[in-house]
């Protein structure tokens, strides 16, 4: 497989990865206010808000912030979790 189709590859795993656990800590967001206040719907809109502020923050902004600052320390951390994550999910991305 050339590298321009690992890279492909490598990013589509990524991408599916990255969706599906914003998409189940949402979720659990959602749960947890329905627990906590019952259905009040403007306590599951707050706790959806802020659970995506969260996500958008921790999951997104800060790690490509670190790794624009320290593209090769980011890299050698990143290496193994991501080739796992690209090996689970080849059957689906192929």
């Amino acid at each position: 497989m050339s590298a321009d189709a690992q890279g492909m590859y490598f990013t589509i795993g990524f991408t599916i990865g990255n969706t599906f656990a914003n998409s189940l800590a949402a979720m659990f967001g959602v749960l947890l206010a329905e627990q906590l206040f019952g259905r009040i719907g403007l306590a599951i809109t707050v706790f959806s808000l802020a659970v995506s502020m969260v996500i958008l923050i921790g999951a997104e902004v800060g790690p490509k912030t670190a790794a624009a600052m320290y593209p090769q320390r980011t890299a050698f951390i990143a290496v193994w979790p991501l080739t796992i994550l690209l090996k689970v999910l080849y059957p689906i991305v192929w």
